[in-house]
């Protein structure tokens, strides 16, 4: 299982604005458990979800 979770933090009040996280599963050694192929996956999920607020992560197939 990967989890990836980015947050958006105000420079100017170092306080976190936006908050979003995708989680998916892959079979090890295949094409869709590329490092590249999931973080790309996981990052897409959660932008998706911008700017919205969600509790808890997205479940990514």
């Amino acid at each position: 299982m990967t989890e990836l979770t980015i947050e958006l933090v105000s420079r100017a009040e170092g306080r976190v604005v936006w908050r979003g996280s995708a989680l998916t599963a892959q079979a090890d050694g295949t094409p869709d458990d590329a490092p590249g192929a999931v973080a790309a996956k996981l990052a897409g999920a959660v932008m998706r979800g911008f700017p919205e607020v969600r509790e808890g992560a997205v479940s990514v197939p």
